[in-house]
């Protein structure tokens, strides 16, 4: 079993913005193992977090693969739980006016926000 703390993501759309931790439990398996997107397996001995992950995930989030099993009944089938971490702070580009400028009414102000991982992003709370 896999527990993952916090248990649901804390972000929007189904992301994780805080690191998250990972526990498996199985009573019935000596061994349990884990392994990232691929990676080769570490021996499972207790909670651990991102450190391991591929493409420098423990510092911005990615969508990553966490894949483990154990060793109860001869060998479990490898399972496997598909997550989005986002620990990347929303870049802010573009303001207007410029940074410390003087600013006459009426003034349009403006700024470009955007929050991508890659291909993807975890959304911007407007609020």
């Amino acid at each position: 079993m896999l527990s993952i703390n916090p248990s649901s993501p804390d972000g929007l759309n189904g992301w994780y913005i805080s690191k998250p931790t990972f526990s498996l439990l199985n009573n019935d398996a000596a061994n349990l193992w884990y392994r990232w997107n691929g990676i080769g397996e570490s021996d499972y001995s207790g909670s651990f977090g991102l450190e391991g992950a591929p493409d420098n995930a423990e510092e911005t989030g990615i969508k990553i693969i966490l894949k483990y099993r154990s060793d109860a009944c001869g060998s479990e089938p490898v399972q496997e739980k598909i997550l989005l971490i986002d620990l990347l702070d929303p870049l802010i580009k573009n303001l207007n006016p410029k940074n410390n400028s003087k600013i006459y009414l009426p003034s349009v102000i403006s700024a470009d926000i955007s929050n991508q991982i890659g291909l993807l992003s975890s959304g911007i709370n407007k609020n």
